[in-house]
């Protein structure tokens, strides 16, 4: 798939007139506008370039030639290597190292020219415009031997930490390259990395010399490429320092004769003679990008950010195209090669290496959001709505741009003009989606892609439009977002989107749309429609959200509306009067009962709350409870009894709950209206709880009588006594215990019961709950029991009364020496005289106190009975006496 990477322009058409010349190039290096060329016959040659522009805006080149030198040898140049910042040539020819002056081409004067050199190179991690020392590798027939360039003097390193390797062994060198310490080299079929700091060596690659020269590139921070022939293809393999693979291969099917490198795309010069090749790879994909001929091309240079390719008789430059440019065609392609173009962003303009500047990085981010837009919008026209979406949203681009691509979408309330906005020359994306369920999750995708954006920092004026989409994007694919939309902060145009809740059935979401814009009124008709099934939405939880929701509000006569409803279709929903408004209640207590009359069990939970969350006070409160509980225990007891005639048996689960209920309301409250709720209960046969109603009457032989006797519960009974005895001094709580004992031993009053409770009698007097007065006790207890029956209870109550006697005892002999006490005091306080004068005056106004009433601290403060405000502190000191 090809890229227009590189354009080719001439530089030197034909290095030498006439056709008998043969002076050939051999070698080009070039800096900036200054381009030298070495010869066959060992000449160099100095041209000074000037950019300009053809008629049709294409770059050219006029050349014009500055000077030129001979070397004293008509061999051909081999190499030759600028130093810019040090203004010289470093040349290798005939095997000798020269140092030229790069303008004049003449010999450096305090350079002594070098022999027996077979090759060198330069450490690439060095700008060459730097003012850092220029170092160079220098192979020779002893070894390698490193130099550097320091003022204007080339020399044996001094920078120290790297050694120079004398081993004849490596003249065999074909090729090496440089990156700070690391020498990488082709040698005797074998590619290897040595460490010119501790002279180690590490094997890489072989390579076989008679299918494809050795050539090494530096391409990175200790990275190089390698030209490698495997299986009849040359491969292209990056290595890094530590010998490990560092990114996918390259692949040509002719070997390359030399290679250059401009991030991303690595330059391969294919092909010996005639029209030669140079193939341009992508490090990003390793795909061929670019394919450029060159007739009889033999040589790539790249210096200084430029790419020059000759051929024995011409010079032309591989300019760069921009990579704006590049993208751009990409993009324009048909169909887009749209990740091609990504990939190349990515690495153009999206990574900061700490070099930019501030400006410099945000021009190079505004560039990289831009051709994501674009790549949105290509993904968009090739169907690839996700795609298309994502990186629109990445781009940050304009949502409304999008949701006019969606017919319908885009409110009409929207102030965004299309025609002025668009230029991607889309108009309907759903006409270029096929199938429904393509078209759904293109919906899907564009619900997502909204969501990102309302989440961003986007324009406040944008939401609007926004969250009104969005509500009807998710009314079609996902009702569970749409209702956590509308329940939340939003900014949702609701006359835009109720047609189209309505026609996907998503009244909830749309009543809670109407109340989160405090339209209250449309919300609670549209949840009533609800609620009683005239329409459907399988979102409506039920009555529930709606109580929330009315105790959100104040507006009382809306309340009263729409109450009925709700309240027939859930009692709970009384909570909407419970509550209060601003520290103060909102509904009088009466009107919600006189309002709730028709609603039993609504009514019933409202008093509930009056009574046990409250703690209402008022009777008549507390006694249409206890009505409403009873009345509800008599329901269910018909309902049990009816059961039990149809089937013969009957669940009492909800007649004993109910029973349950109305004891712990007859027990626990004192407010009632008793003998009403007796008059109806003794027409039941509610003993228990006739018997807790007979005890709040303080009639506690009737309440054990029905215990005993009629229910036969002594358990019962007991419970009764020590419920009833809570509280209370001991005087009361044994004459309560007192009657539970002459219920036992007296015989009972219905001819039915026959029992013998003399075993219960005794248990209670042996009981240690029970307090029992001894000598009312021994008035009861029938004459026949013999004292081993009261043996365990006499010991008790006598050590009982004992202790009882002790402890008054006690009490009254610290209640003698209190009294004591208090008269010595009183004895001591009075026995002090004070004599009031005509001159004794009040210490708190300091006027005389005559013979007004005063009062006298212990302190010895005097002061007016007026003065004093608090007789136990004095006025003057502060202090307090007890």
């Amino acid at each position: 798939m090809s890229v227009r990477a590189f354009e080719l322009v001439p530089i030197i058409d034909r290095l030498v007139q006439g056709k008998k010349s043969k002076t050939q190039i051999s070698v080009v290096e070039c800096w900036e506008t200054c381009l030298w060329i070495g010869t066959t016959d060992g000449f160099i040659v100095y041209y000074l370039l000037e950019p300009g522009e053809s008629p049709t805006g294409k770059l050219t080149y006029r050349c014009g030639l500055q000077n030129q030198q001979h070397l004293g040898t008509q061999k051909p140049v081999e190499k030759i290597q600028v130093m810019p910042w040090h203004r010289k040539l470093a040349v290798l020819v005939d095997g000798r190292l020269m140092l030229l002056q790069m303008d004049t081409l003449n010999l450096v004067e305090d350079f002594k020219i070098m022999k027996t050199v077979l090759g060198f190179c330069r450490n690439e991690t060095h700008n060459l415009g730097s003012t850092d020392r220029f170092e160079l590798t220098i192979l020779r027939k002893k070894g390698l031997y490193n130099y550097e360039m320091a003022g204007n003097v080339l020399g044996p390193y001094k920078g120290g930490g790297l050694r120079d390797l004398e081993d004849p062994d490596f003249k065999d060198i074909s090729a090496m390259a440089r990156d700070r310490c690391w020498l990488c080299i082709a040698q005797r079929g074998q590619y290897a990395m040595i460490d010119l700091r501790t002279g180690s060596r590490l094997d890489l690659f072989p390579y076989d010399p008679h299918h494809a020269l050795p050539i090494i590139k530096r391409v990175g921070a200790s990275e190089f490429l390698l030209s490698v022939w495997a299986e009849g293809l040359t491969m292209g393999m990056f290595v890094t320092a530590a010998g490990n693979t560092s990114r996918p291969p390259l692949q040509w099917v002719e070997p390359p004769h030399q290679l250059g490198y401009r991030f991303p795309y690595v330059l391969g010069l294919c092909g010996q003679s005639g029209m030669v090749l140079v193939t341009v790879h992508s490090v990003l994909d390793q795909m061929v990008k670019q394919s450029v001929s060159f007739e009889e091309g033999h040589e790539i240079t790249d210096t200084n950010a430029q790419l020059y390719v000759s051929s024995p008789n011409s010079v032309a430059l591989l300019a760069n195209v921009s990579f704006d440019t590049q993208i751009g065609e990409l993009l324009d392609e048909k169909p887009p090669r749209v990740a091609e173009a990504l990939a190349l962003a990515d690495v153009t303009y999206g990574k900061n290496d700490g070099e930019l500047d501030a400006e410099e990085f945000e021009r190079q981010r505004k560039k990289l959001l831009s051709v994501q837009r674009r790549a949105g919008f290509a993904y968009l026209s090739m169907g690839k709505v996700s795609d298309g979406l994502d990186l629109l949203a990445a781009s940050n681009t304009d949502p409304r741009e999008v949701l006019v691509l969606f017919p319908g979408l885009l409110p009409a309330s929207s102030s965004y003009d299309k025609l002025t906005h668009s230029d991607h020359g889309l108009s309907d994306i759903t006409s270029l989606v096929s199938g429904e369920r393509e078209l759904r999750a293109a919906y899907a995708s564009l619900a997502k892609f909204l969501f990102v954006m309302r989440d961003g920092h986007i324009p406040r004026q944008w939401r609007p439009d926004i969250d009104t989409s969005l509500a009807q994007v998710l009314a079609a694919v996902d009702a569970d977002k749409l209702l956590k939309l509308v329940m939340g902060s939003n900014l949702i145009s609701v006359d835009d989107v109720v047609d189209k809740l309505q026609s996907h059935n998503r009244y909830h979401a749309l009543a809670t749309l109407y109340f989160q814009h405090g339209a209250h009124r449309p919300a609670l008709d549209t949840w009533r429609r609800l609620t009683k099934g005239e329409v459907q939405d399988k979102q409506f939880p039920g009555v529930g959200v709606v109580v929330d929701r009315l105790k959100q509000i104040t507006d009382t006569e809306l309340i009263y509306l729409h109450a009925p409803w709700v309240v027939e279709k859930d009692p709970a929903a009384v909570a909407i009067f419970t509550r209060k408004h601003e520290g103060q209640e909102l509904f009088k207590s009466d009107e919600v009962l006189e309002f709730l009359r028709p609603y039993g069990d609504a009514r019933m939970a409202y008093l509930e709350f009056l009574v046990f969350e409250a703690d209402s006070k008022n009777e008549r409160f507390h006694t249409q409870l206890a009505l409403f509980y009873l009345d509800q225990v008599m329901r269910r007891k018909l309902e049990v009894e009816n059961k039990r005639q149809t089937v013969g048996t009957a669940d009492e689960t909800a007649y004993e709950t109910a029973r349950c209920k109305l004891r712990t309301m007859l027990q626990t409250s004192s407010l009632y209206r008793v003998d009403l709720l007796l008059d109806r209960v003794k027409e039941s046969d509610l003993h228990a709880e006739c018997a807790i109603l007979y005890g709040k009457m303080g009639q506690h032989d009737r309440a054990l009588n029905l215990l005993v006797h009629r229910l036969r519960d002594h358990t019962a009974a007991e419970a009764y006594c020590a419920e009833n005895t809570k509280h209370m001094d001991r005087q009361t709580t044994q004459q309560i215990y007192l009657t539970l004992l002459r219920v036992y031993l007296a015989p009972s009053a219905d001819a039915a019961d026959s029992a013998d409770y003399t075993q219960y009698a005794i248990g209670l007097l042996n009981s240690h709950l029970a307090d029992l007065n001894l000598v009312e006790v021994l008035k009861l207890v029938p004459e026949n029991w013999g004292m081993g029956v009261l043996d365990q209870f006499l010991r008790r109550s006598i050590r009982t009364n004992l202790h009882d006697h002790r402890t008054k005892q006690i009490w009254k002999s610290l209640a003698r020496q209190d009294n004591l006490v208090t008269k010595h005091e009183f004895y001591s306080k009075t026995q002090r005289a004070l004599a009031i004068t005509e001159d004794t005056r009040c210490h708190k106004c300091a006027r005389p106190l005559g013979e007004s009433a005063f009062a006298w601290f212990p302190n010895g403060t005097i002061v007016h009975k007026s003065c004093c405000k608090n007789p136990r502190v004095c006025p003057v000191s502060g202090k307090g006496f007890d």
